[in-house]
């Protein structure tokens, strides 16, 4: 995750922003885990293994969950070692990819394979510290702040081996990425810029975002089911925190700049906004919205020190916040997991990008009636792929879409009380 973080969040159109209260403050505490004295530079929980990995700057720690075993990769003494941002990979569960900073302040990229015994350098940046690091869509993806010289943006297509530098961003300092089915973001002192083709063009989407030194941290992503709505992004300045529901139009949400914006998958409808939104301040606050944006709750309540950095763990459901040098918190008991209709459907597509020809898998619980239809970025129906019983509970669809242009799509399967999306993106 990055220094000045990410955010990923399902977002849903403005008609749906009923007001959905925080829990009360009075029932949480945050739980001291680990790390104080240290000083901390960014966490990162393992979305597939139970770990949590935070940087220093001589390194990084990591947490095992289910044991509470700390292990501690620290050079101490040594300069040039501190770790800004940290990427891991859902195939190999101990390659470990960090983003760090030497001693003359250039940032490089770092590699293990045995989660941080032994590493080697795989990038020696012009720029400065790594901002951003993420592996998303089959390749990893870097950005760094600028020194003397620009920063730059990379790309890893051999699972962080070697990287290639790519332009045309219209950065001088980035500070954030993220992706979002092959949909590229960057943020930094040109705004916020958008890639369809894995960074080798990019449209910026900065609209009237207010003057300033620039973006902090930006994310956009799109909601499932029954509601296919525009574009929801979130967005950090130096002035505050700011949402746009189509591209280009900017409203502000918060009156603090933020660090870090994550969310919590709170519940399992697909109608209704069912993400806790949590920021991180540059005070060190930590302030989360259960309605989009629309209203703040001050949850920083007994954590001692500064907040520098946020990640949520779906496998024990526990919010990870890393302080600047007073330790590591964990916050348990945000969410209730609640029965969803949908969990008996699934739905995937192979490959994805893809061009010209995807493959529709699903599975339903049984033989019942249902349809699949296809949707464009804009909620438009574009075609059905079958409407009819499920032969044995499960099949699959090919859609080769004919006369369409590059873009996300939505596939959805829906029968009597259940229903299922999945985003697909054509790239041509």
């Amino acid at each position: 995750m990055a220094i000045l973080g990410r955010l990923v969040l399902p977002c849903l159109v403005t008609l749906l922003l009923a007001p959905m209260s925080a829990p009360a403050l009075d029932l949480y505490s945050w739980e001291y885990l680990s790390m104080q004295g240290i000083h901390a530079t960014c966490i990162e929980v393992d979305p597939t293994q139970p770990r949590v990995f935070v940087g220093t700057y001589e390194g990084f720690h990591y947490l095992d969950q289910e044991t509470g075993t700390w292990t501690e990769w620290d050079e101490e003494g040594w300069i040039g070692r501190s770790v800004y941002a940290i990427g891991l990979h859902p195939e190999f569960p101990e390659r470990v990819i960090t983003g760090r900073m030497n001693a003359w302040f250039k940032g490089y990229l770092e590699i293990s394979e045995d989660l941080g015994a032994t590493s080697w350098i795989t990038y020696d940046s012009d720029g400065g510290w790594v901002t951003g690091l993420l592996y998303g869509s089959s390749k990893y993806y870097a950005c760094t702040w600028s020194d003397i010289s620009p920063g730059e943006f990379l790309r890893s297509g051999d699972g962080g081996e070697t990287w290639e530098l790519l332009l045309g961003h219209g950065h001088y300092t980035m500070t954030s990425l993220d992706e979002d089915n092959g949909l590229l973001y960057l943020s930094g002192d040109a705004g916020v810029v958008r890639s369809w083709d894995e960074g080798e063009t990019w449209e910026s989407i900065s609209g009237d975002l207010p003057p300033g030194y620039g973006v902090y941290d930006v994310h956009c992503a799109f909601p499932g089911g029954d509601a296919f709505p525009e574009h929801c992004l979130f967005a950090s300045l130096d002035t505050g925190v700011y949402r746009s529901f189509s591209s280009g139009n900017w409203e502000p949400v918060l009156d603090h700049a933020c660090r870090e914006l994550i969310s919590i998958p709170r519940g399992s409808s697909w109608l209704s906004p069912s993400d806790f939104l949590v920021a991180v301040t540059f005070s060190g606050q930590v302030f989360l919205s259960g309605n989009l944006g629309e209203s703040w709750d001050d949850f920083t309540m007994d954590l001692p020190g500064q907040a520098i950095d946020a990640s949520w763990s779906s496998l024990d459901q526990s919010l990870y916040v890393a302080t600047a040098s007073q330790g590591t918190f964990r916050l348990s008991g945000l969410i209730t997991p609640s029965p969803d209709p949908a969990a008996s459907i699934t739905l995937q597509a192979w490959p994805n990008p893809f061009n010209p020809l995807t493959r529709i898998s699903y599975s339903m619980p049984g033989e019942e009636p249902f349809s699949l239809d296809i949707y464009d970025a804009e909620g438009r129906h574009v075609c059905n792929l079958f409407r009819g019983l499920a032969s044995r509970g499960q099949g699959i669809i090919d859609w080769k879409p004919q006369g369409l242009a590059s873009g996300v799509y939505l596939a959805r399967i829906k029968s009597r009380e259940r229903s299922r999306s999945l985003k697909l993106l054509l790239v041509r």
